[in-house]
């Protein structure tokens, strides 16, 4: 199946900035939303808090690695702001960075959200483990961005990295391209910087089912490599890496071939040991024949 026939676009739309904005005020409404979306109905409500006109913002944001990078969300947010966009969900890791964000008095933030999945030790791999900070957030991230898509009938979700810079309000842009997902990048690689998905009432597009095809990976990769013998921390950084799985899931919905190259090929090599073959790893289409 052709990316065109998915609705499926991958542009290059968006420049990355890594120095930080200067604060704002804030525009809009006093709806506000403090607290879990690990159940539907609190997830729609974050989502309806936010999205008035039924366009978000997904920014997510790890406190615990660094209070730095709350930082920088709040300067998403207010550059966001400078040209009206007043959308935003932050997910956090956890309750206490939103407690962090609620208490400064800079930048108030009407919509900060936390999740408690993939938070245990056995939730993931149990030597060389880098994924209990950063990867869990990249995970956490597009799996509730394919819940958004699924939960709500009509909604529109830009989700976003902290180092983007905007220089005007993305989404009337972004939504003339009529396109029900859009990636950021080059066919030969995207980037995670921004993820664009947009969904009527009315929409019967396959698009969205690539979003769910990330969260499936990520997932069955996570769970195979606990107590695998396999991993060793180069494997668990190309494994876990979302951006190598959702390259991964674009070129094999392109293809129509089962292609997990980035995570798996590069991961365990250019030889794969079929004695000991890794979950899903085996027996995938390697995009060079090998």
């Amino acid at each position: 199946m052709s990316a065109s026939a998915l609705r499926l676009r991958i542009i290059r739309f968006l420049p990355l900035l890594l120095f930080g904005f200067p604060y704002d005020q804030v525009h809009g409404t006093d709806r506000h939303y403090f607290g879990s979306i690990d159940t539907t109905p609190e997830l729609i409500k974050a989502v309806e808090s936010a999205g008035l006109d039924g366009s978000i913002t997904l920014v997510a944001v790890d406190g615990r690695s660094s209070a730095k990078h709350l930082v920088t969300a709040l300067n998403t947010i207010s550059n966001l702001r400078r040209y009206r966009v007043d959308n935003v969900v932050l997910l956090t890791a956890s309750e206490q960075d939103c407690k962090f964000i609620y208490g400064q008095h800079v930048i108030p933030v009407r919509v900060c959200t936390w999740s408690n999945q993939l938070s245990n030790k056995t939730d993931w791999w149990l030597k060389d483990d880098r994924s209990r900070q950063a990867t869990r957030i990249w995970f956490l991230r597009l799996m509730f961005l394919d819940l958004i898509m699924q939960a709500k009938e009509q909604v529109t979700v830009l989700m976003v990295d902290t180092d983007i810079c905007f220089t005007e309000n993305p989404f009337p842009y972004l939504k003339s391209l009529n396109h029900d997902v859009i990636f950021n990048g080059m066919p030969e690689g995207i980037n995670l910087g921004a993820i664009y998905a947009s969904k009527s009432a009315s929409s019967k597009s396959d698009a969205f089912g690539v979003l769910t095809e990330i969260t499936r990976r990520m997932a069955a990769l996570r769970i195979s490599g606990i107590n695998s013998t396999r991993v060793s921390g180069s494997v668990n950084g190309q494994l876990l890496w979302d951006q190598n799985i959702v390259n991964d899931v674009l070129h094999s919905w392109v293809s129509g071939k089962k292609m997990y190259f980035r995570s798996c090929w590069l991961g365990f090599g250019a030889k794969k040991d079929n004695t000991t073959c890794f979950s899903e790893c085996c027996n995938t289409d390697h995009p060079f024949g090998l």
